[in-house]
């Protein structure tokens, strides 16, 4: 694990309004440029589809600075959900006093997380997992699990088939897998995995689609299977 240091980072406004930061090495972005938190709600909590689930336990491989758990701590607080368990594996986690605010909860529970590995208040857990994700053992299965490092041209080893197969083993039988990437070898990764996956529209001024994958084609919805377990 490799911590990053503060003068490594820096805060974008996104097109959105919501924050974001970019690797200064690398130009890299956390979310996308176009609007950070609109593209984690609509790509990852609405792709995870928990509709009608009270208690919800959610993987992420790739906290980076907790865009898509203040979408779902957001969203959870609009839509029913009693309790949340989310579980966050970073290989290289960003200092605390330079996580962004997009929610007041998320942001005190992230901060609490970052510096005790855990924290939880008003029915929302979050524990943070130091690590590759490759050698990450789940623990139990989970809702939703969200694959989101840096990009697959950027990080190819964190999109790896040993990655998918934690993807999958983490993922409950009526849960859903979700990836902000489209690409084909991804896709196919996680096919290899066991898993039948789908490509669906991006968010608005985001990308043109995004990936989902379940254990079952059913669990996909009507959306047409693009890549199947062999």
């Amino acid at each position: 694990m490799t911590a990053l240091e503060p003068e490594t980072l820096r805060v974008l406004t996104t097109g959105d309004g919501s924050p974001t930061l970019q690797r200064v090495d690398t130009g890299w972005t956390y979310r996308s440029d176009r609007g950070a938190l609109r593209e984690s709600a609509h790509v990852f909590v609405a792709g995870a589809d928990l509709r009608g689930r009270a208690h919800v336990r959610v993987l992420e491989l790739g906290f980076g600075v907790g865009t898509n758990f203040a979408a779902l701590v957001v969203a959870a607080r609009a839509g029913g959900i009693d309790s949340l368990d989310v579980h966050a594996v970073e290989r290289s986690p960003v200092p605390s006093a330079l996580l962004p605010v997009f929610d007041a909860q998320a942001h005190a529970l992230a901060v609490a997380a970052a510096a005790h590995g855990h924290a939880a208040a008003h029915g929302v857990s979050l524990t943070l997992h130091p690590g590759e994700f490759e050698a990450h053992a789940p623990q139990g299965v989970f809702d939703a699990v969200w694959l989101d490092p840096f990009g697959p041209d950027a990080e190819p080893e964190s999109w790896s088939v040993d990655v998918a197969k934690v993807v999958a083993r983490a993922l409950a039988p009526g849960g859903r897998a979700v990836t902000y990437s489209a690409a084909g070898w991804v896709r196919r990764n996680l096919a290899a995995a066991g898993l039948f996956v789908a490509t669906v529209p991006g968010p608005i001024e985001g990308k043109r689609e995004f990936t989902i994958a379940a254990h079952t084609p059913e669990r996909l919805g009507s959306v047409k299977v693009r890549n199947a377990p062999r």
